[in-house]
């Protein structure tokens, strides 16, 4: 382990058969023209600048495929014959993934690299090239690791903030190690209860909630047929929103519901899509949804989440803005985000609503709004409303996650004016969303530092020392620094491959006999403050490091047994052992 490497590592070995007509130039244009992917430092050596360019595309792709990784890797040794290439790698792996899906995303990389040096990036190749990333790589893979793409932005800023992290299952992760590490899945961590996630994810119970709570909530009720949807619209009169009672992110949902006739056709697709074959009714008030992120009973943004629009330049049509943004956005590389624009039979009810047909040229600068809701589905255009927030709104939002049980929420206010406050303007709490998507559009990206900033200190790290040498010295040495840590009020615990001793020195029993084992289980015990590690065989020269950054090293002999031939290492491996773990 080097210490630029951030995340552990494992070596691969990649075959590639050699040709002599390798274009090195296509692949400028395919990274440059085509996958928005740039290159960080130009080689004078040709093979190596191709390796390069497979690493960063093996990065790329395991992050579309989910996977977490973020260091590029590194080029350990290249052999070239007449007949073949073969480059040696190390390359960051995460806990818990399998192994297969590493090797065929970098044998896939290597293999569309040397293609790319063959093919031109017109517009037939790029279709062959996003087919076979999607059918081989991507949607295998993908579909068996936890969903969730905002865990990619969020451990994005980990990364960067040189916070090591271990995966533990199921898309959850711990951050940082021992005493300082924390756990987080997307943007719920460790804090956030079950309880309130079961109770945000009802609408009812939800609603019932906040109304004993003394919040504003919605008027609604739950339906299961026609008859009964009618018997509540004599109650609740138009205009109402219809949507399935157990779906979010405005699934399902219609607004603006004036007659009989879209209302039946709203219950109609609710009740389709409701697992449950629950619909809610509920009584439509005026204004616009805005999340306010809450975290740590503090607003980390809020946006007015606004329908799917289009800007006019006072030129065209609207028909001929949606056509020339979707054929840009259709160029566009598959895991570039793309947006779709609407010019279908909804497009054109919302369109007239506003004075408006696919013909007509609106003044430049204006939006055009083509759905009346912001929903997953077709998307929507934020406004960052944080500054604006009026501390009535603000602290509603607050108390409500509080009795929730939740740390983080997304907490969905409707009003008319987010800088008055609600009390004011009548508005509701419409939701509080259990892991609101942190890190889905520009806006929210913006603001994952802070989150992290409030969540870990510092970079999550305890401190870690290693004592190298397999004689009784060596483990007196480090029993002694245990102990000085002890004094400064660490809890201080030690490793060997044999022995764990607790900050009292009493032995803690493990099923491992590996070190590795050992330390990484270390790692996750939160009582750990200080970690010390006696070295005394060479298994971290062929088995994997857990530790991406040590304070410090202290080699109190050279004399460290090779777990392969049961003799100390030779001058040479002792050596490589340092380097790994230095």
């Amino acid at each position: 382990m080097n210490n630029d490497l951030k995340q552990p590592t494992k070596e691969y070995k990649i075959e590639i058969i050699n040709k002599d007509n390798f274009d090195i130039n296509l692949l400028f244009k395919w990274f440059y023209e085509v996958l928005n992917l740039e290159k960080e430092e130009i080689y004078d050596d040709k093979i190596k600048n191709i390796c390069d360019f497979a690493l960063i595309l093996n990065r790329k792709l395991s992050q579309t495929s989910l996977i977490p990784i973020f260091y590029k890797g590194k080029i350990t040794d290249i052999r070239i014959d007449d007949k073949k290439i073969i480059f040696v790698l190390s390359l960051s792996y995460v806990d818990l993934i399998p192994q297969e899906f590493y090797y065929k995303i970098v044998e896939f990389s290597f293999r569309y690299i040397f293609w790319m040096m063959e093919n031109e990036p017109i517009f037939e190749n790029i279709q062959v090239f996003s087919t076979a990333c999607i059918n081989e790589i991507i949607n295998p893979i993908a579909s068996n690791l936890a969903p969730g793409k905002s865990r990619i932005p969020v451990l994005q800023e980990v990364f960067n903030k040189n916070i090591p992290f271990i995966h533990l299952g199921y898309g959850i992760y711990q951050i940082g190690w021992g005493s300082n590490s924390r756990k987080i899945d997307r943007s719920t961590i460790d804090s956030d209860s079950s309880m309130g996630l079961h109770l945000s994810q009802n609408k009812i119970t939800t609603v019932n909630l906040l109304k004993m709570a003394g919040f504003p909530y919605p008027i609604q009720s739950a339906v299961k047929t026609k008859e009964e949807l009618i018997n509540i619209i004599k109650k609740f009169n138009f205009p109402v929103v219809l949507k399935p009672i157990d779906l979010d992110r405005g699934e399902g949902v219609t607004v603006n519901i004036y007659d009989y006739n879209k209302l039946f056709s709203a219950f109609n697709e609710a009740m389709f899509l409701s697992k449950n074959k629950l619909v809610i009714v509920e009584k439509q008030v005026p204004g616009v949804c805005h999340r306010l992120f809450i975290s740590n009973n503090e607003l980390l943004y809020c946006v007015k989440r606004l329908p799917i629009c289009i800007k006019a330049n006072g030129k065209n049509t609207i028909e001929e803005l949606i056509d020339n943004a979707n054929d840009k956005e259709s160029k566009k590389i598959f895991w570039t985000e793309k947006e779709f624009f609407p010019k279908d039979s909804f497009t054109l009810e919302v369109l007239k609503k506003a004075g408006y047909s696919l013909n007509s040229i609106p003044k430049k600068n204006i939006w055009i709004e083509l759905r009346d809701i912001e929903s997953t589905k077709w998307g929507g255009r934020d406004e960052n409303m944080t500054d604006l927030v009026h501390p009535d709104n603000l602290d509603i939002a607050i108390r409500a996650t509080k009795v929730f049980g939740l740390n983080v929420a997304g907490v969905d206010i409707i009003t008319t004016d987010i800088s008055k406050s609600w009390l004011e303007t009548n508005a509701i709490i419409n939701e509080i969303n259990y892991a609101p998507l942190l890190g889905g559009a520009e806006i929210s990206k913006r603001y994952i530092p802070t989150f992290i900033n409030k969540f870990i200190e510092k970079d999550g790290r305890i401190p870690i020392e290693i004592f190298i040498g397999n004689t009784k010295e060596t483990f007196d040495n480090a029993k002694k620094k245990s102990q000085e840590y002890l004094s400064l009020g660490f809890k201080s615990y030690l490793t060997s491959h044999n022995i764990s001793l607790d900050n009292k020195l009493n032995e803690i029993k493990f099923l491992h006999k590996s070190i590795s084992n050992r330390v990484q289980a270390l790692l996750l015990n939160s009582n750990v403050e200080a970690l010390i590690i006696v070295v005394q065989n060479s298994e971290f020269l062929y088995n994997f490091f857990p530790i991406d950054k040590i304070l410090k090293m202290n080699i109190i002999s050279n004399e460290v047994v090779d777990i392969k031939t049961n003799k100390d290492l030779s001058e040479e491996k002792f050596k490589l052992l340092i380097d790994k773990l230095s």
